[in-house]
C-alpha cells in the first residue's frame, strides 16, 4: 500500500535522501521521524526535514511529526514504536531503518517483525529492499527507485537541509536553459558551447550576492549550461557556505562552482579554468634554460614543482570533505578542468570515485555521468578511438 492510506515511520541521522527519495516513492500520508537526543546526528536532521517537507507540502498530505527514541535502550524503542501505533487510526505504518544507529535500526526492525508491520531499507544505488511478514515468515523483494522522481527538487532545499557543520551563506544564482537554449538542437547547442559562449543560451532566476566576475564564469556557465540541455531541471552557481557556529561574524569557507540535483543524488562541480601547475612548471625550466641561473635556484624550484603536484590532490581531497558535509553519502563530486590532472590526481580521483571531465569533452562527458547505463555514441567512440595510434 503506498499513498493516502500510509503512515511512514523513519528512523532519522544525517543522511537526507533515504527520506526524500522513500517519501516521493512511497507517498505516504504521513511521516514520523524517529530522532534521538544527539543535535548534531539525530534531532537536528529532523527538524531540517520537516521544514523541507514542510515547503514541499505536495509530498505530504500532512505536516511530518518529530518524535524522540532512545538511542541506547533496545527494550524502549519497542515500547515507544507500540505507544505511537496506538494513535495512528485506520492506517498502515511501514518503518523505513535506513537511518539511526545499530542498535536503533535493530530494534526497530525486531518490533516490526513482531508487530507483524512492513519494512523498507534503502541501498546505495536507490535499491529498496522490502521485509514483509506472511504466514508467520519473513518475505524480502528488492526493487529500484527511479532517482529521477526527485529530480524536480530544489537543489538549494534540499542542501540546507543537508548540512551539518555549515550553512549557506549566499544563495548564488539560479540557471535554466534560456528559450533559445531549450529550442536549440542538441549539436548546434554544443557547438555554441564549445564556441566558448553559452551566455545565450541559460537563462539567470533569482540572483543573490553573485559577487565580481572572476576567472573560471565562463567555464561553469558552459558546464552549467551542458548539464541542463542533457536533462538537469535547474542549477545553482556560486553558492557560498559559512560556518554555523554562533560567532557574530561567521566567515566564508567555502565555494560550491555548481550544485545540481539528479538521479537522487546532490552534484557538486568545481570548475578550474586555468593553465595547470604542470604546464607552468614546464614554462619556467624553459625559461631559465636560456638563463643563468643563479646558484642553488634549481633546487628551490624543484621544491616549487614539487609542491604544485602535490597540491593537485591536496584540492581534491578537500572537495572530498566538503562533499560529506554539502551533500552526504549521495554525493557525487565532478571536477570540470581547462587542463588534464597529473597522472598521480587522476589515480587519486579514481580510487574515491571523483569525476573528471576535460573542457574539451563538456558534453560526453556530462553525457556518460548522467547516463551510465546509455551506450555510447559513435561520435564519442570514434573520438575515442582517435586517440590511440593504430599498430
Amino acid at each position: 500500500m503506498t499513498g493516502s492510506r500510509l503512515t511512514l515511520f523513519s528512523l532519522v541521522s544525517r543522511q537526507v535522501w533515504p527520506h526524500v527519495l522513500a517519501v516521493a516513492h512511497l507517498k505516504p500520508k504521513r511521516l514520523v521521524l524517529l530522532h534521538t537526543d544527539d543535535r548534531e546526528e539525530s534531532r537536528r536532521p529532523a527538524e531540517r526535514l520537516r521544514k523541507y517537507f514542510d515547503v514541499r507540502s505536495e509530498l505530504l498530505a500532512e505536516r511530518p511529526l518529530l518524535e524522540r527514541v532512545p538511542h541506547d535502550d533496545f527494550e524502549e524503542v519497542s515500547r515507544r514504536l507500540d505507544a505511537l501505533v496506538e494513535t495512528i487510526e485506520d492506517d498502515e505504518v511501514v518503518l523505513n531503518f535506513t537511518g539511526g544507529n545499530k542498535l536503533m535500526a535493530t530494534a526497530a526492525f525486531r518490533w516490526a517483525e513482531r508487530a507483524g508491520k512492513r519494512a523498507v531499507y534503502l541501498e546505495r544505488g536507490n535499491r529498496l529492499t522490502w521485509f514483509e511478514p506472511v504466514d508467520g515468515k519473513l518475505r524480502l523483494r528488492s526493487e529500484k527507485i527511479d532517482g529521477g522522481i526527485t529530480n524536480g527538487e530544489d537543489p538549494l532545499a534540499l542542501l540546507r537541509c543537508q548540512l551539518s557543520a555549515s550553512e549557506v551563506d549566499r544563495d548564488g544564482e539560479e540557471l535554466t536553459l534560456s528559450e533559445r537554449g531549450a529550442s536549440l538542437p542538441e549539436e548546434g547547442f554544443f557547438r555554441e558551447v564549445d564556441g566558448g559562449d553559452a551566455a545565450s543560451l541559460i537563462a539567470t532566476g533569482d540572483s543573490v550576492g553573485s559577487g565580481k566576475p572572476k576567472e573560471g564564469d565562463r567555464l561553469e556557465r558552459a558546464a552549467a549550461a551542458v548539464a541542463l540541455k542533457l536533462g538537469v531541471r535547474r542549477v545553482r552557481r556560486s553558492v557560498e557556505l559559512k560556518t554555523n557556529l554562533p560567532a557574530k561574524r561567521a566567515m566564508t569557507h567555502a565555494e560550491i562552482d555548481l550544485l545540481f540535483n539528479w538521479n537522487g543524488r546532490l552534484w557538486i562541480v568545481d570548475c578550474k579554468d586555468r593553465v595547470s601547475e604542470e604546464s607552468l612548471v614546464a614554462r619556467l625550466w624553459k625559461q631559465l634554460s636560456s638563463a643563468r641561473v643563479p646558484k642553488g635556484a634549481n633546487e628551490i624550484i624543484r621544491r616549487i614543482e614539487s609542491e604544485l603536484r602535490a597540491s593537485a590532490t591536496k584540492v581534491l581531497k578537500e572537495d572530498l570533505v566538503a562533499i560529506d558535509d554539502t551533500a552526504g553519502l549521495q554525493g557525487q563530486i565532478v571536477c570540470v578542468r581547462r587542463e588534464p590532472l597529473p597522472d598521480h590526481a587522476i589515480e587519486y580521483a579514481k580510487g574515491t570515485g571523483i569525476e573528471v571531465i576535460l573542457k574539451s569533452e563538456l558534453s560526453d562527458g556530462f553525457r556518460r555521468l548522467l547516463y551510465p547505463d546509455r551506450p555510447a555514441r559513435p561520435e564519442a567512440m570514434a573520438k575515442l578511438a582517435s586517440q590511440f595510434p593504430k599498430r
